[in-house]
């Protein structure tokens, strides 16, 4: 009883799997997100301050 078929388990694991995958994802994109506005931002100041 206390034992969970193995569809489930199985089921789990590539929840748990996607969940990290998405979170990776995320993270990387709010760095590649600040990366880019830095660079637009200093791009702007160059084009202005020029």
């Amino acid at each position: 009883m206390a034992k969970n078929p193995p569809e489930n388990c199985e089921d789990c694991h590539i929840l748990n799997a996607e969940a990290f995958k998405s979170k990776k994802i995320c993270k990387s994109l709010k760095i590649c997100g600040l990366v880019f506005g830095i660079l637009a931002l200093t791009l702007i100041v160059l084009f202005w301050g020029g």
